[in-house]
């Protein structure tokens, strides 16, 4: 979009993504492959529970190409309960919200561990959108067996 960030720290990475802080509140994600997150987060902005992305675009790094998106910094909610245990009545029902929202527009998140959380301006967010979406709506009775088990066992 024609910005350059002087200052950029390397947050960490997941299986496919790479993230860099840019500013107070803008976070950089990358990936070599084209992911569905930038356009899932911006379609289903209005329910609340995703990040804003600001900015999507292919970029050039010396002989490779990136799909980039600058998105909404979330403070991941694992690391929130690391430093306050008693956040976990926010945090937990929150996730859950957050998970029940997205399933309701047919996102259902491949893995709901509490790291892809995270808390915007008091909000619960998800930060990763995974790997599955458009699937055929879950029941209601199938998406608390298979993804809401799935979920109470890690937190």
């Amino acid at each position: 979009m024609g910005e350059y960030y002087e200052r950029r720290q390397y947050l960490g990475h997941g299986q496919s993504k790479v993230c860099y802080w840019l500013t107070e509140g803008l976070i950089l994600k990358l990936r070599q492959q084209k992911d569905q997150e930038p356009d899932l987060f911006r379609e289903l902005q209005a329910t609340g529970v995703y990040p804003k992305v600001h900015a999507s675009a292919q970029c050039q790094f010396r002989d490779q190409t990136w799909h980039a998106w600058i998105v909404e910094q979330a403070k991941p909610l694992d690391q929130i309960l690391k430093e306050y245990q008693t956040a976990s009545n926010v945090c937990i029902p929150g996730a859950v919200r957050a998970m029940l929202v997205a399933w309701s527009r047919n996102h259902i998140l491949s893995d709901n561990a509490l790291f892809n959380f995270g808390m915007v301006n008091d909000n619960v967010v998800i930060i990763d959108a995974g790997s599955r979406s458009g699937e055929p709506q879950q029941s209601r009775s199938r998406f608390n067996r298979k993804v809401m088990t799935r979920f109470w066992k890690k937190s």
